[in-house]
């Protein structure tokens, strides 16, 4: 059963889920708070709860001061 979330969120462009990644959870751009869940391809938006942030490591929600969030340095 598909959710049709048209006008949930306003989102400036629309996340694309990663080519060749398969499904997963990918931090928003625009905010740690928030995480895009992609299953075959198509990208379904979640929120980390109150006070929590989106860790692009370990791919889950945690403290603010232990996530590691937005563009990574090499």
């Amino acid at each position: 059963h598909a959710q049709k979330k048209k006008d949930d969120d306003k989102k400036d462009e629309e996340f694309v889920c990663p080519e060749g990644q398969g499904n997963g959870n990918f931090a928003d751009p625009a905010t740690c708070r928030r995480f895009y869940q992609c299953v075959d391809g198509y990208p379904y938006l979640n929120r980390c709860p109150s006070g929590l942030h989106f860790d692009d490591i370990s791919k889950f929600c945690t403290f603010k001061n232990e996530a590691r969030c937005g563009p990574i340095p090499t």
